[in-house]
């Protein structure tokens, strides 16, 4: 995924920012850069907009995506909170947009465009889509993407299984264990098929 356009509006500190087209293009020609600034400047809230406006999530369990929004726009009922994020994949553009709803019980507005061509209004539609194209949970995408402080330890002491299935997803591996558990039956088939000749052959010896 190469990141093209994105904008918060009520999200954290911002009121509204932007990072345009062109600077996302001159950041991935860099290739490597550092996000930079003071506690409470907003750091987070980037990464926070990025996977609220894919997943509809933020980057803490603890934290819900309603806890997101900015208090300079609270009480008021001109200004709705909304991430809009463009990014490229496997050759196509997408550009999702989500608006927040103030009450914690309210529902959220969603749409997806699939080369400037509007995919779906409908959220459960919409979550599918990004679920079908990145292969990944809300919860795995964070794992391997976005790796909080302090959390890359949590990674590696995760339970073998989780972390398997997590690799096996990432890498594209799971044609592996097909393979391994198919020959696994294979020889537990032989390993009977032997076992009953066996027993055949000392019936017959008596």
């Amino acid at each position: 995924m190469i990141p093209l356009f994105l904008s918060i509006k009520g999200l954290g500190p911002y009121l509204h920012a932007q990072i345009s087209e062109e600077d996302f293009e001159t950041l991935n020609q860099s290739r490597l850069f550092l996000i930079s600034g003071e506690i409470g400047a907003g750091k987070t809230t980037l990464f926070d907009a990025i996977i609220y406006a894919l997943f509809g999530d933020s980057t803490q369990t603890e934290r819900k995506p309603c806890d997101l929004i900015s208090h300079f726009i609270k009480g008021r009922t001109d200004f709705y909170p909304e991430v809009k994020f463009k990014f490229l994949l496997d050759g196509k553009t997408y550009t999702l947009l989500r608006k927040l709803s103030f009450k914690k019980t309210g529902s959220e507005k969603v749409a997806l465009w699939v080369e400037n061509k509007l995919f779906s209004t409908n959220k459960y539609e919409v979550n599918r889509k990004i679920k079908e194209l990145f292969g990944l949970e809300a919860s795995q995408f964070k794992k391997v993407f976005l790796i909080p402080q302090g959390e890359y330890r949590n990674i590696l002491l995760s339970k073998p299984r989780e972390r398997k299935k997590l690799f096996e997803t990432i890498f594209g591996t799971e044609i592996f264990s097909l393979i391994e558990d198919f020959f696994k039956q294979k020889v537990k088939e032989l390993k009977n098929r032997f076992s009953n000749l066996h027993e055949k052959e000392k019936s017959l010896k008596n």
